[in-house]
């Protein structure tokens, strides 16, 4: 399974989840917003890949497509 994950803002994520090897058509009659230009660092923890915004975190298991999403603290201060 193939995995694309897009940041569209630092708080909207879009995945894309293919079988293996297999192009698709990325057209959304649902989704009308452009992606901005969002700052993502990338990293690892355990065998999951992470793709982490200033406000979300994604974990994705390269071996199983599963993911994982979570949101970032943000300091108000």
């Amino acid at each position: 399974m193939d995995v694309n994950v897009e940041f569209y803002s630092p708080s909207i994520v879009r995945v894309y989840k293919t079988p293996s090897q297999k192009s698709c058509n990325k057209e959304s009659l649902v989704i009308v917003k452009t992606p901005e230009s969002t700052p993502v660092s990338f990293g690892e923890k355990g065998k999951n890949v992470t793709l982490s915004s200033r406000l979300i975190q994604v974990e994705v298991n390269p071996e199983t497509g599963g993911i994982h999403f979570s949101i970032r603290p943000v300091n108000v201060c």
